[in-house]
Protein backbone atom coordinates (compact mmCIF):
# COMPACT_ATOMS: atom_id res chain seq x y z
CA UNK A 1 0.00 0.00 0.00
CA UNK A 2 1.30 3.32 -0.91
CA UNK A 3 1.70 6.12 1.94
CA UNK A 4 -0.08 8.40 -0.01
CA UNK A 5 -3.89 8.32 -0.48
CA UNK A 6 -4.22 6.83 -4.05
CA UNK A 7 -7.26 6.50 -5.89
CA UNK A 8 -8.21 2.65 -6.16
CA UNK A 9 -7.03 2.25 -9.90
CA UNK A 10 -3.94 4.09 -8.82
CA UNK A 11 -3.59 1.72 -6.11
CA UNK A 12 -3.87 -1.27 -7.60
CA UNK A 13 -1.37 0.08 -10.17
CA UNK A 14 0.71 1.34 -8.05
CA UNK A 15 0.76 -2.44 -6.10
CA UNK A 16 1.71 -4.24 -9.58
CA UNK A 17 4.74 -2.16 -9.77
CA UNK A 18 5.94 -2.45 -6.11
CA UNK A 19 5.56 -5.95 -6.66
CA UNK A 20 7.43 -6.11 -9.59
CA UNK A 21 10.49 -4.10 -8.74
CA UNK A 22 10.76 -6.04 -5.24
CA UNK A 23 11.11 -9.17 -7.21
CA UNK A 24 14.76 -7.56 -7.96
CA UNK A 25 15.28 -5.12 -5.35
CA UNK A 26 17.43 -7.83 -3.57
CA UNK A 27 19.84 -8.02 -7.03
CA UNK A 28 21.38 -4.42 -5.75
CA UNK A 29 24.73 -5.47 -6.24
CA UNK A 30 24.63 -6.99 -9.57
CA UNK A 31 22.89 -4.00 -10.78
CA UNK A 32 25.77 -1.50 -9.15
CA UNK A 33 28.32 -2.93 -10.48
CA UNK A 34 26.45 -3.29 -14.02
CA UNK A 35 26.00 -7.23 -14.44
CA UNK A 36 22.59 -7.02 -14.97
CA UNK A 37 21.11 -4.13 -16.80
CA UNK A 38 17.86 -2.56 -15.81
CA UNK A 39 15.06 -3.99 -17.37
CA UNK A 40 13.06 -1.69 -19.58
CA UNK A 41 9.62 -3.26 -19.59
CA UNK A 42 9.65 -2.57 -15.53
CA UNK A 43 11.23 0.73 -16.22
CA UNK A 44 8.03 1.11 -19.17
CA UNK A 45 5.93 -0.06 -16.31
CA UNK A 46 7.16 2.79 -14.23
CA UNK A 47 6.98 5.34 -16.32
CA UNK A 48 3.58 4.44 -17.36
CA UNK A 49 2.50 4.53 -13.89
CA UNK A 50 3.49 8.05 -13.36
CA UNK A 51 1.96 8.96 -16.14
CA UNK A 52 -1.79 7.16 -15.41
CA UNK A 53 -1.15 9.67 -11.54
CA UNK A 54 -0.16 12.39 -13.46
CA UNK A 55 -3.53 12.03 -15.89
CA UNK A 56 -5.73 10.90 -13.14
CA UNK A 57 -4.74 14.37 -11.18
CA UNK A 58 -5.38 16.42 -14.68
CA UNK A 59 -8.75 15.07 -14.46
CA UNK A 60 -9.50 15.03 -10.74
CA UNK A 61 -7.78 18.64 -10.23
CA UNK A 62 -10.23 19.86 -8.08
CA UNK A 63 -11.13 16.64 -6.26
CA UNK A 64 -8.35 15.35 -5.32
CA UNK A 65 -5.93 15.95 -2.15
CA UNK A 66 -3.36 18.02 -4.31
CA UNK A 67 -0.85 18.30 -1.73
CA UNK A 68 -0.71 14.82 -1.45
CA UNK A 69 -0.27 14.03 -4.57
CA UNK A 70 2.48 16.49 -5.48
CA UNK A 71 4.28 15.07 -2.49
CA UNK A 72 3.78 11.24 -4.25
CA UNK A 73 5.06 12.37 -7.35
CA UNK A 74 7.96 14.36 -6.20
CA UNK A 75 9.50 11.57 -4.45
CA UNK A 76 8.19 8.30 -5.88
CA UNK A 77 11.32 7.87 -7.43
CA UNK A 78 12.75 7.21 -3.91
CA UNK A 79 11.33 3.93 -3.77
CA UNK A 80 13.78 2.80 -6.62
CA UNK A 81 16.59 3.16 -4.44
CA UNK A 82 18.56 0.36 -3.96
CA UNK A 83 22.16 -1.19 -2.36
CA UNK A 84 22.87 -2.54 1.09
CA UNK A 85 21.68 0.87 2.74
CA UNK A 86 18.57 1.30 0.30
CA UNK A 87 20.29 4.86 -1.13
CA UNK A 88 23.15 3.86 -2.72
CA UNK A 89 22.27 4.24 -6.02
CA UNK A 90 18.37 4.39 -8.13
CA UNK A 91 16.70 2.01 -10.44
CA UNK A 92 15.77 4.73 -12.45
CA UNK A 93 19.11 6.50 -13.28
CA UNK A 94 18.88 5.53 -16.74
CA UNK A 95 21.29 6.83 -19.50
CA UNK A 96 18.03 7.90 -21.62
CA UNK A 97 17.19 11.73 -21.06
CA UNK A 98 15.15 14.63 -22.45
CA UNK A 99 17.17 17.41 -22.93
CA UNK A 100 19.37 16.29 -20.56
CA UNK A 101 17.90 15.72 -17.42
CA UNK A 102 17.51 12.57 -16.15
CA UNK A 103 14.27 10.55 -15.43
CA UNK A 104 14.52 10.95 -11.76
CA UNK A 105 14.44 14.42 -12.31
CA UNK A 106 11.44 15.16 -13.94
CA UNK A 107 9.14 15.53 -10.81
CA UNK A 108 12.27 17.23 -8.87
CA UNK A 109 10.48 20.68 -8.67
CA UNK A 110 7.24 19.26 -7.01
CA UNK A 111 9.30 18.95 -4.54
CA UNK A 112 9.35 22.33 -4.24
CA UNK A 113 6.02 24.23 -1.81
CA UNK A 114 6.24 27.14 -4.64
CA UNK A 115 6.07 25.18 -7.94
CA UNK A 116 2.43 25.32 -8.53
CA UNK A 117 0.19 21.84 -8.64
CA UNK A 118 -1.33 22.73 -11.80
CA UNK A 119 -2.18 21.40 -14.73
CA UNK A 120 0.19 22.94 -16.93
CA UNK A 121 2.99 22.00 -14.88
CA UNK A 122 1.24 17.78 -14.86
CA UNK A 123 1.47 18.50 -18.89
CA UNK A 124 4.82 19.60 -19.04
CA UNK A 125 6.00 16.42 -16.76
CA UNK A 126 3.99 14.11 -18.66
CA UNK A 127 5.22 15.40 -22.10
CA UNK A 128 8.87 14.39 -20.42
CA UNK A 129 7.78 10.69 -19.24
CA UNK A 130 6.25 10.59 -23.07
CA UNK A 131 9.55 10.93 -24.46
CA UNK A 132 11.10 8.69 -22.77
CA UNK A 133 8.82 5.90 -23.47
CA UNK A 134 9.89 6.61 -27.07
CA UNK A 135 13.49 5.78 -25.88
CA UNK A 136 12.87 3.08 -24.33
Amino acid sequence: MSLFPLAKELEEEYLAVRSAFRKIEDSWKAYADNIIPEDPELIRKIVNFVISVIDYSIENLDSIDKQAYKTFLANYDLEFAYGPSGDDNYYLSIDESVNGEGLSEFCWELKHDETPFTQEKLREIRSKYTQILTQL
